[in-house]
């Protein structure tokens, strides 16, 4: 009877073990999928951002090698392509943020950044690049005041923790897609408070 309720107890823990194992293994399937889902979203995205441009350049330049085009058409060309460049040059440094920043190791508590300039550039930032007014993107930081992107609030300073150049990517990345997603006649919201327990709430709503 012992040897038998011995037994029992072996195959009872050996099946635990076996169900825990294979939770475990469904648990560390299931993550793999989702980052090389998230990898495959990246790089659609990124190959989308870099294909748009190209493809402008490539139309401008091949309407001004096979046909002449006015003077003034030629500056609109010009113009536009440029935009183009600056596009494919701040998808760059986007990219190279972003890699350098996985390639820091955090130190936690270290390092603490006022968030009210850091929203302040992003604003501004998206604004320039889009060449769109800029009342369009507002900038909100409660109970301290409301004001234009180019025009920085007043008051006390929120404060949060991270690296500033982090901090800021993540911020200029929203908000540049609130704007870029909203176009052509975007209307952006960045609000920003303190909450209870030292922590800071940032909305960015378009």
């Amino acid at each position: 009877m012992l040897f038998r309720s011995a037994i029992l107890g072996v195959g009872v823990a050996l099946l635990v073990l076996v169900l825990v194992g294979v939770i475990i293994y469904l648990a560390l399937t299931l993550k793999a999928i989702a980052l090389s889902q998230r990898q495959s979203n990246f790089i659609d995205s990124v190959t989308h951002e870099l294909k748009s441009p190209l493809a402008s350049l490539k139309l401008y330049l091949q309407t001004l090698t096979r046909r002449p085009v006015p003077p003034e058409q030629q500056a609109d060309f010009h113009r536009f392509m440029l935009k183009d460049v600056e596009r494919l040059d701040t998808l760059i440094d986007h990219l190279l943020d972003a890699a350098k920043t996985l390639q820091r190791r955090a130190r936690p508590g270290t390092d603490a950044t006022t968030i009210e300039p850091v929203l302040q550039r992003a604003c501004e930032a998206a604004v320039q690049r889009y060449g769109v007014p800029a009342e369009s993107v507002r900038l909100e930081v409660v109970g301290v005041g409301m004001g234009v992107a180019g025009a920085p609030p007043t008051g006390g300073a929120l404060r949060v923790c991270g690296r500033e150049a982090d901090v800021e990517i993540v911020f200029r990345n929203l908000v540049d897609n609130a704007v870029k997603y909203s176009m052509p006649a975007p209307q952006v919201e960045v609000t920003t408070s303190a909450l209870p327990h030292g922590k800071v709430l940032v909305r960015v709503r378009s």
